[in-house]
């Protein structure tokens, strides 16, 4: 470790990790000797070294694996964010008198982007933003993919991958936190990318060159349970990774400083993906709304458009329309103005193109109609 109380202790790879690695770099191809992952996808809660555990198989890659000529690059939507495994990696190095003369460090201002052998032909690893000059002209041999929940594209992905063809043991190291699922009112990369990794697991689809490991909650788990905060976080009250204690200060904040707080605390903190950054009514208050609400009979077979539905209702009712895109629900939902107890009552209506609604439920792997 080189950073916080933990510095100048040992690296311990807790068992997860150990188990990330094993699987890595210990399974090999008979016909060929290769080994069999080329690409890994971890998801994790944030604070949980998983920035650090990349940049150490970065260093195995320049140093053990491909000691001369390797060209492994970081890279992330923003070069600043790209800068985070080329530090890590150097604080590692820099901090063991016995690899500190192995390599030299290239930095701008206060961050280290490239760390680079000694030894000719030179092995490196370097940052690479979506906001750099040029992503042409490369031969990667390893990528590493930070925080890809906040990628909206994946041209910088695809153009680094494409360059790592004819390169020995070629790995994508993708490590993400959750986020926000859609771009433009449908898959953001990384959601899509997850939706592929889970039906691998399942087994409706196959991939033998993928490793995955997702940290997360069980279906049904309740996020305020302090129970179950450590199956998104592994590293769990580890030396330098997130504690309980932190997250309990995190859950008091999020509860008391309202829904955007919230989402933060369940994307970051629980690695639980969620559908707006920002929500005015909860998951769980809306939940608890199950009185039937009697469909005014002038609304029934979705005649919400004639002025006549308010003679059998004499509450005032207020309609908001969302039209959807292509991929998209439209939604037309009514709020009642509020009984003798304060108690709203909601009326939704959703429709969507039938082809649309079928190629949804194929992809989302749920049944909806």
């Amino acid at each position: 470790h080189y950073k916080g109380q933990s510095a100048g202790k040992p690296f311990n790879l807790l068992p997860h990790q150990l188990f990330q690695f094993w699987n890595i770099y210990g399974w090999h191809l008979k016909k060929n000797g290769q080994r069999r992952f080329r690409r890994n996808y971890e998801e994790v809660a944030r604070k949980n070294g998983k920035s650090t555990c990349s940049a150490a198989r970065k260093i195995i890659r320049i140093l053990l694996h491909e000691p001369f000529g390797a060209q492994v690059y970081c890279a992330a939507t923003k070069e600043n964010q790209a800068h985070i495994v080329p530090n890590d990696a150097a604080g590692l190095l820099l901090g063991v008198p016995g690899l500190r003369d192995l390599v030299e460090t290239k930095k701008l201002k206060e961050h280290v982007t490239r760390v680079i052998t000694t030894e000719d032909p030179v092995s490196y690893i370097r940052s690479i933003g979506r906001d750099s000059k040029t992503e042409d002209g490369r031969h990667a041999s390893e990528i590493s993919v930070d925080e890809y929940h906040a990628w909206d594209s994946n041209y910088l992905l695809d153009v680094l991958e494409q360059s790592m063809k004819g390169r020995s043991n070629p790995l994508t190291d993708i490590t993400t936190t959750a986020g926000l699922p859609y771009v433009s009112g449908k898959d953001g990369p990384c959601f899509a990318f997850r939706k592929m990794c889970i039906d691998v697991l399942n087994g409706t689809k196959e991939d033998d060159a993928l490793f995955i490991m997702i940290h997360a909650m069980d279906d049904g788990d309740d996020p305020e349970d302090p129970s179950n905060w450590h199956k998104p976080n592994p590293s769990l009250d580890q030396p330098g990774c997130v504690t309980l204690d932190d997250l309990k200060a995190e859950y008091v904040a999020a509860k008391n400083e309202g829904q955007s707080k919230w989402v933060e605390f369940l994307t970051k903190s629980l690695n639980v993906w969620t559908d707006a950054p920002k929500v005015c009514v909860s998951d769980s208050l809306w939940q608890k709304g199950d009185k039937r609400v009697k469909v005014p009979e002038s609304l029934q077979g979705f005649a919400i458009c004639k002025p006549e539905f308010i003679q059998d209702d004499t509450r005032k009712w207020f309609f908001g329309y969302d039209g959807g895109r292509t991929y998209d629900f439209s939604a037309w939902v009514g709020i009642s103005s509020p009984d003798e107890h304060g108690i709203h009552d909601v009326i939704p209506f959703y429709w969507i193109p039938k082809d649309t609604l079928e190629q949804r439920e194929k992809e989302d792997r749920t049944n909806v109609s």
